[in-house]
């Protein structure tokens, strides 16, 4: 984050509004990964608040706030993702890609429906590859095997990821509170056979706003 906050001092003192779009929606990612899903989406706002706004930028701005809206039960969350979607394919981003596949894998989980979600995952898939970056790659494994989607199992994948697909989750609990995941950290204890450490995972769902991923875990 103070990288990014330096570059978009660099780029807004130059009007560099490429560069500004682009490092928000990077910012607005970081923020939601950290579990300040306000700020996130105030970036995202804010990427998306211009009328000449990059393909790419706009796919990635469209994304995070396709996240938001889906984590927070918010029903704008499926326009979001589609148009976030059409734009990635057409700028040919896989790393955009794959963190709206996730989405929709996501989606999938939360909402007991998998259909919708298994060809944008397939494709996905496609487009990335199997030696794709091991964190968009983890992502999209993770949350397939979640919503019990077709998928070609995944080798590079990101550490914490990986240990949740195991079922190791007290592992992946551990790795994502490093990392300051709280979303995934809460999930992850969810995942568990510990009745303490699921009732720590739903009051953090609960405290996040998840009310979806709540629900889910529930029932």
């Amino acid at each position: 984050e103070p990288f990014l906050t330096e570059s978009l001092d660099f780029a807004r003192r130059r009007d560099s509004e490429a560069c500004i779009h682009y490092y928000l929606g990077l910012r607005g990612r970081s923020r939601l990964e950290q579990g300040d899903w306000s700020a996130a989406a105030d970036d995202a706002v804010a990427a998306l608040d211009h009328p000449r706004v990059h393909a790419v930028s706009r796919a990635g701005a469209l994304a995070i706030i396709g996240r938001l809206r889906l984590r927070q039960g918010d029903p704008g969350w499926r326009a979001a993702l589609d148009e976030a979607w059409k734009l990635a394919l057409g700028a040919a981003k896989p790393h955009r890609v794959a963190l709206i596949a996730a989405g929709w894998a996501e989606a999938a989980w939360l909402h007991g429906a998998a259909a919708p979600a298994q060809p944008i995952v397939a494709r996905a898939l496609e487009l990335v590859g199997p030696t794709a970056e091991p964190w968009a790659l983890g992502e999209i494994a993770y949350w397939a095997s979640k919503a019990g989607l077709d998928v070609p199992e995944a080798t590079a994948v990101a550490e914490p990821f990986a240990l949740q697909i195991a079922g190791r989750w007290q592992d992946a609990a551990q790795s994502w509170r490093r990392l300051g995941c709280p979303y995934e950290t809460a999930l992850a204890l969810t995942e568990g056979d510990e009745r303490a450490a699921r009732r720590e995972g739903l009051a953090q769902l609960d405290a996040l706003g998840a009310k979806p991923a709540l629900a889910a875990v529930t029932r």
